[in-house]
């Protein structure tokens, strides 16, 4: 069903070793050989040099999120990281798919079992909903993610957390940037940055404009992204407010069967041309925080609020929601800093506020009806306490310990059917524990044991068999419990290198299946079992070049699961790879031109629960090539040029799970150009 190419040797080849961007650097500017030196990362709530934290986690930085990148999709910020599967749909109507040692895979749409962080500003709702529409990814700097349960930090959160950040402003009191990028299957986008530091106050302000008519009959999109920052000295502590807003406009092609796939995948569905389905949405969402000394320790304050509208035709659905949502965190934790032997704490509360209007309308021939079959409001209440304590009794010696409790109240109020109306309370405690022994930067060993806590999210709740409104009574949360070991370490000067394995024993699966009106609705499996290998390695053996491999062995299990009375126990997990390879070589010459290849290959994937049918295995193979900032009397210049699957080979980027009809397979783009370049001048 796929073009066979054997390029699975030529990632190999690219990479030479197995590389974790969780101990990635900033790339090299120039050919001189610079010494790998250790990461510290934030998402863990307290700072950690990657050796001493007893989770697997990982940073990708600017170069690789940004650099000579065409800017379409999640799978540039986050790829070459063991553990995360990113299925770029390519698809602005549904949003890319991530998962993070299979969790988060069952999403038809958005991102589920991963929570979102975006400058510490929660982008994942309380009920576990996360879009990612107005996250620019031309105003990425760094992107942190935990990799495992992570529930006894952030909460709702069974694969673990993404934590983005933004550009920080440069150290002049004014910058402009400015972008564009045109490519093949019609993109086009271009962005503006301004930003600077003044007074001791720092600002940033991005806007982005994408548009792209796809490799796909009806696949047209329209984004248009703002987004900011103003940071400040203000009480004693900083102040920090990020804002950002997104319009977007996007058709969706659909999913298509074997044949239609093999006939031609440039194709879209049938039911979804007559019903125009996609997705037009409209958000805005402002936050604030403020750090400082208090005590004996740090005190964080942080706040959002959001309002969303979307207009979402699905076949045979039209969806309206109209969401307002907000939040309010305080974490205070003592001020040592994490190399330091002895005994480091921070607790905390998170409260989260959802407020949905829904209206489903039927659509008939390609025409929606007038009078809604669901009118309903639905409102999500979330709380949670947490502490977490740090343990150096000698050096080398690091415990992390933490505990959360989180209650998540819905309520559905039916406008229709008053009997349909109900609520439903839900509510965990989420311990984990790890240790990390650093017997010299060469290796430390770690280990921990975790769980989690994930609620259905209320559309989840929402969409019932029945076709009634309120809230499915059978539909019960999911929660895990994990083990892992591993061992990481920096090799002076040429080399980082990590390995982990993992098992998670999950309960109460949530698993999407879709019925006669093509509508995704979800049941829970009895249990299930992820467990796996990841491994990585970061090499620069030579002047000017470097080199990352990452690899993941994923089996991902039904252990107890019935369904109309069979039993599915010891299937595959559907929307899982069970084997992932990701290589790049990057080289820079001494007049700063760089190259970097790319290649990444996925094994066969089964996309139903019964494993009757799969998405073949692919390799992708991309090359990028641009001229580090050329002066020219002050202003800088950033030329480059790039091309995805050179092989053009024939794939399926992302499943549609169970689907009712056989309509498993979205698939990818062939070969593509893309050409940019970035302005830059400071005035000092």
């Amino acid at each position: 069903m796929t073009k066979s190419w054997s390029t699975l040797p030529l990632v190999l080849a690219i990479g030479g070793a197995f590389a974790a961007p969780g101990v990635a650097q900033e790339a090299p500017d120039t050919t001189e050989v610079v010494p790998l030196q250790p990461v510290v990362v934030n998402v863990l709530r307290t700072p950690f040099e990657v050796s001493a934290a007893p989770f697997a986690v990982a940073a990708n930085t600017e170069a690789e999120v940004q650099l000579a990148r065409p800017g379409l999709g999640m799978e540039e910020a986050l790829g070459g990281i063991p553990g995360v599967q990113v299925d770029d749909r390519y698809n602005y109507a549904l949003g890319d798919r991530i998962s993070i040692r299979g969790f988060g895979a069952r999403t038809p749409f958005g991102v589920r079992g991963v929570s979102v962080l975006v400058d510490g500003i929660p982008a994942t709702l309380p009920d576990g909903t996360t879009n990612l529409n107005h996250v620019d990814l031309s105003f990425l700097r760094r992107v942190e993610v935990i990799r495992g349960p992570a529930s006894s930090l952030y909460g709702n959160a069974a694969g673990g957390v993404i934590h983005f950040e933004t550009e920080t402003p440069p150290a002049v009191p004014l910058s402009e940037e400015v972008g564009f990028t045109a490519g093949s299957n019609g993109l086009l986008r271009f962005h503006s940055t301004t930003g600077g530091q003044s007074n001791g106050a720092t600002y940033n302000l991005n806007v982005q404009r994408l548009t792209y008519d796809g490799y796909r009959t009806f696949q047209e999109a329209e984004n248009v992204q703002v987004n900011g920052s103003f940071g400040t000295r203000a009480a004693g502590g900083d102040v920090r407010v990020v804002a950002s807003f997104v319009d977007y406009d996007a058709n969706n092609p659909g999913s298509l069967n074997a044949d239609d796939f093999a006939e031609d995948p440039t194709q879209a569905a049938f039911i979804n041309q007559q019903d125009q389905t996609g997705e037009e949405g409209r958000q805005g969402q402002v936050g604030a925080s403020w750090r400082g000394a208090l005590g004996l320790g740090q005190l964080e304050l942080a706040g959002y609020g959001l309002t969303r509208e979307i207009s979402n035709p699905i076949p045979g659905t039209l969806i309206d929601i109209e969401r307002v949502g907000g939040g309010l965190s305080a974490l205070y934790r003592s001020s040592a800093e994490p190399a330091q032997t002895g005994f480091h704490w921070a607790f905390g509360v998170d409260g989260d506020l959802q407020s949905d209007d829904r209206l489903n309308f039927e659509i008939n021939d390609g025409e929606p009806q007038t009078d809604p079959f669901i009118s309903q409001d639905e409102q999500v209440i979330s709380g949670a306490a947490f502490a977490q304590a740090t343990l150096v009794p000698v050096e080398g010696l690091t415990a992390l310990a933490g505990l959360r409790y989180d209650v998540t109240r819905f309520e559905a109020t039916d406008r229709l059917t008053a009997d349909n109306s109900g609520d439903r309370t839900m509510d965990a405690f989420s311990p984990s524990i790890g240790l990390t022994y650093e017997a010299s930067d060469a290796i430390s060993v770690y280990g921990n044991v975790a769980t989690s806590f994930e609620t259905p999210t209320a559309t989840e709740l929402a969409n019932q068999p029945s076709g009634e409104g309120g809230f499915n009574e059978d539909l019960e949360p999911q929660t895990t419990v994990s083990f892992e070991a591993g061992v990481k370490g920096l090799l002076p000067g040429l080399v980082t290198y990590q390995l982990s394995l993992f098992r998670a024993n999950v309960e109460d699966a949530l698993i999407p299946f879709t019925l006669g009106d093509e509508r995704t609705y979800f049941r829970n499996a009895g249990s299930a079992i992820h467990q796996g290998v990841e491994a990585g390695l970061t090499v620069a053996p030579f002047e000017g070049v470097r080199a990352n491999v990452a690899y993941t062995y994923l089996d991902a299990r039904f252990d107890d699961y019935l369904v109309d009375g069979e039993s599915l126990g010891d299937n595959r997990i559907p929307g899982v790879n069970p084997h992932r390879l990701d290589g790049s070589v990057t080289y820079t010459a001494p007049i700063g031109v760089y190259a970097t290849a790319e290649a990444r290959y996925a094994d066969t994937m089964p996309v139903n629960d019964v494993n009757t049918a799969n998405a073949s295995a692919y390799t992708v193979v991309d090359f990028r090539t641009g001229l580090e900032a050329l002066d020219l009397g002050g202003l800088a210049i950033e030329p480059f040029v790039g091309v995805t699957n050179i092989f053009d080979e024939v794939y399926v980027t992302s499943p549609s799970l169970n689907h009712l009809f056989g309509r498993y397979y979205e698939p990818g783009p062939g070969r593509a150009f893309y050409a940019g370049a970035q302005l830059r001048i400071n005035v000092d």
